[in-house]
């Protein structure tokens, strides 16, 4: 078995004789302080010449010029008993992992993952966050979109204390394809509205006229989906389970812009703040 450079300088320390020879419980603790991510967020890395052994990094794909193939654990390549004690003990001391897909939500790559893990292992897990590149351009078809997260509600039934945070492609107020700002704010608003309509199984009158005010067509989309669709039955009512926008923060430069809007436009500003109020909870909580 392969191990970094970095490992093999650590297998010539006489400090780890030393740490295997501590108690139990005191070397528990050292595990917490060295298998912890700074940010509390591990990324599950799918390389391309060993998909079906997936590693665990602290740094996303997404970030340029540096090497996300290398294992957050370090620890386990030490010693073989070393790594009896510690292979995948970084998700129990993870607030967060995260599979990122270019081409799609990662949903097989996540059941994958998580079809291997050993029960003890599940039990680690606390958040998952499924999330696509996305690059403005990609197209997202519906119907894979709607067969992904039936997958995902299934995980979540039968592990209810597993919070699933599913990134919903193209539901962004930054997306590229849209020129304007009051366009791309709209459009957010009333996807937002009628995911919340659609998957969530209502959220009142109000929220329904507001998005029959903004848009007349998706509003028909949310009802022909809460119809038509078994997805959306199953769920609605699986509380670990939420839509998140790619979006990850409505800042003041946003408030402002969009009530200027729709002043500008004749709309009233408390119909602008319950607007922001929404989007917040959105990216705040999720749907």
């Amino acid at each position: 078995m392969p191990h970094s450079p970095s490992a093999a300088m650590l297998r010539e320390d006489d400090n780890f004789s030393l740490l295997l020879s501590l108690h139990g419980e005191l070397r528990n603790r050292v595990y917490k302080y060295v298998l912890s991510s700074d940010t509390g967020l591990l990324y599950v890395n799918f390389a391309a010449q060993s998909p079906q052994r997936p590693t665990l990094v602290a740094t996303s794909n997404s970030s340029d010029g540096i090497d996300t193939n290398e294992e957050f654990n370090q620890l386990k390549w030490v010693s073989k008993q070393l790594y009896r004690e510690t292979a995948g003990l970084e998700l129990k001391f993870a607030d967060r992992i995260e599979f990122t897909e270019k081409e799609e939500v990662p949903v097989q790559q996540f059941l994958m993952f998580t079809a291997v893990l050993s029960p003890n292992k599940l039990s680690w897990l606390s958040t998952v966050v499924l999330k696509p590149l996305s690059t403005g351009t990609i197209e997202y078809r519906m119907e894979d979109t709607l067969k992904a997260m039936a997958s995902t509600s299934f995980f979540c039934r039968h592990n209810p204390k597993v919070k699933v945070e599913y990134v919903f492609p193209g539901f962004s107020v930054e997306d590229a394809m849209v020129p304007t700002f009051e366009t791309r704010s709209l459009n957010f608003i009333a996807l937002g509205l009628k995911l919340c309509l659609a998957f969530r199984g209502g959220g009142g009158l109000l929220r329904w006229n507001i998005l029959l005010e903004i848009s007349p067509t998706l509003a028909e989309e949310a009802f022909r989906w809460q119809e038509t669709h078994y997805t959306v039955l199953m769920v609605q009512h699986i509380p670990n389970f939420r839509i998140y926008p790619e979006t990850t923060e409505i800042d003041e430069d946003f408030v402002k812009k969009f009530q200027d809007h729709l002043q500008e436009s004749g709309g009233a500003l408390d119909l602008a703040d319950r607007w922001i109020g929404l989007a917040r909870e959105w990216v705040e909580d999720g749907i």
